[in-house]
């Protein structure tokens, strides 16, 4: 696991460019899980072309005006299901922007799936589930990265 004291994707992006390295495509690509408040800001850095190397390829949120607004808005697929959004051969790394509770079984789906995940905070509301997402990571062989803004910077 990944801890970082501010969010910038360019610290979330640096693991993957140096796996990247030699290969054909270097972009990282990003499916956002989750489109309520906090999605605005990551899509808005994602599908805004912000961050170099890195895109935003799908959303999801199983309430499907939600998904379909941010989709539109970025010009990327929506769906309306974790297991559809998941089994897209696209998709490096999933940022989980769901509500609190639902974090770690999430972030273990999306594990399983070999998918690189960053949980928006906090990442677990008990500690056992904190540790089982750690351990599905670690098993699954994928990096997991915990949002912590650091606002009066």
């Amino acid at each position: 696991m990944i801890h970082i004291d501010y969010f910038d994707y360019r610290h979330v992006c640096r693991p993957f460019r140096r796996a990247a390295r030699g290969k054909d495509n270097e972009m990282i690509r990003f499916g956002l899980l989750g489109c309520g408040r906090i999605a605005k800001r990551h899509s808005d850095l994602l599908g805004g072309n912000h961050i170099a190397g890195a895109r935003l390829v799908a959303v999801c949120d199983s309430e499907q005006a939600r998904a379909d607004a941010l989709a539109a808005k970025f010009g990327v697929p929506a769906h309306y299901d974790i297991d559809d959004m998941l089994a897209r051969k696209d998709i490096d790394v999933v940022v989980v922007l769901t509500p609190s509770g639902l974090h770690p079984q999430h972030a273990i789906a999306c594990a399983r799936a070999g998918k690189h995940g960053v949980v928006e905070k906090p990442m677990a509301l008990r500690l056992q589930d904190a540790d089982d997402m750690i351990r599905a990571c670690d098993e699954a062989g994928v990096k997991l990265f915990v949002v912590k803004q650091n606002r009066f910077n």
